[in-house]
């Protein structure tokens, strides 16, 4: 995470790589593939960072924006093939990455968080029934379609 003004072009391609190129440069490998079995399905992850104004989070924002703006036409390209593509959008997830700048949070400053999310903070396996559900049979009528996970977040 940084300010705008220090955003470094390198950090910056880091994040689109990992975030947004890489992703889209499996689905293009999955797209050369002649079909797939029924019910077949690829989820993506993005993030609450892509759609909120947090300070600090443009580079990760702009990366996390990238996996949204490819997700329908992928997900156009690969339906013809039999293969579903869906997206989650998470909100804060509790896990050792995210404690670590949490921890840096003052007292005041970590009570507003969790009071920003109503269900409470995100749990990785809060994260994985998301996406088993879109990967499930249960999700066979839906592709292009980004879920968000966020605790009520955006309800605020």
């Amino acid at each position: 995470m940084a300010p705008l003004g220090m955003v470094a072009p390198d950090m910056a391609q880091k994040l689109f790589a990992v975030h947004a190129v890489f992703p889209m440069q499996f689905l293009g490998w999955m797209a050369r593939k002649p079909n797939y079995a029924p019910g077949a399905s690829c989820v993506l992850i993005s993030s609450l960072s892509a759609h909120e104004g947090a300070k600090g989070h443009v580079a990760y924002a702009a990366a996390k924006g990238g996996v949204e703006g490819f997700l329908k036409p992928a997900a156009a390209e690969l339906v013809g093939k039999g293969l579903r593509l869906n997206a989650v959008v998470l909100g804060v997830v509790e896990t050792s990455m995210s404690r670590s700048w949490m921890d840096r949070l003052t007292e005041e400053q970590a009570a507003s968080l969790r009071k920003g999310y109503p269900l409470g903070l995100g749990t990785p396996e809060a994260v994985a029934d998301a996406i088993l559900f879109l990967l499930s049979p249960a999700a066979r009528w839906i592709t292009g379609q980004s879920l968000v996970c966020d605790g009520g977040h955006s309800l605020g």
